[in-house]
């Protein structure tokens, strides 16, 4: 058997219980966020960088359509999913406005603005915090290194992953959109 496999798995435990030790109490305060944002009649916005914005479109699909069971359709928005707008920046070589000008399109300040981060700098995110910072509440996921410390410095709170590796990075933002959802639909829905 490849030993790659058995050191993959308990390197990917390890890191799980740590991020749950370290931030249980923060998911909870996302999730109870999340629920007021809703209830209130606001969207989760999600932006994310790089590899991550997979994982922002299938967050948002989890709360527009469904995660485990049929229920009503919550407001999410995964920024930047918009590949129109993608081309016509790129096109004029204006592609750090992609989230900024999703999210201005949007109207209304009485959204959740949740961001993934994959802890480099990033033009696009750098420029939807410029816009955004004064107007929503924001989240971050992010690794414990991070070099844009404006993104860190204006959250008010952050769920810190201590991990380098892309990999692991993108397991564990799957699961904290997996977990966030049931825990905002058990709360909502009671299930």
């Amino acid at each position: 058997m490849n030993k790659r496999i058995p050191k993959t798995g308990i390197e990917i435990a390890r890191l799980f219980e740590k991020f749950n030790n370290e931030n249980s109490e923060k998911l909870q305060a996302l999730a109870t966020r999340m629920v007021s944002t809703f209830t209130g009649g606001g969207r989760l916005l999600i932006a994310a960088s790089g590899s991550l914005q997979p994982i922002a479109q299938m967050t948002a699909s989890h709360f527009t359509n469904r995660l485990g069971f049929d229920r009503p359709s919550l407001p999410a928005i995964a920024l930047g999913a918009d590949a129109t707008l993608a081309a016509s920046l790129a096109r004029n070589n204006q592609q750090q406005l992609l989230l900024a000008r999703h999210y201005r399109a949007l109207g209304s300040n009485n959204h959740l603005l949740l961001i993934l981060s994959d802890g480099s700098a990033d033009p696009q995110l750098t420029e939807l915090i410029r816009v955004a910072k004064d107007e929503q509440p924001m989240a971050l996921l992010t690794p414990a290194k991070n070099d844009d410390a404006e993104l860190t410095s204006c959250t008010d709170l952050q769920l810190v992953a201590d991990t380098e590796s892309s990999a692991r990075l993108l397991e564990l933002a799957l699961f904290c959109s997996n977990l966030l959802c049931e825990l905002v639909e058990a709360e909502l829905f009671g299930v």
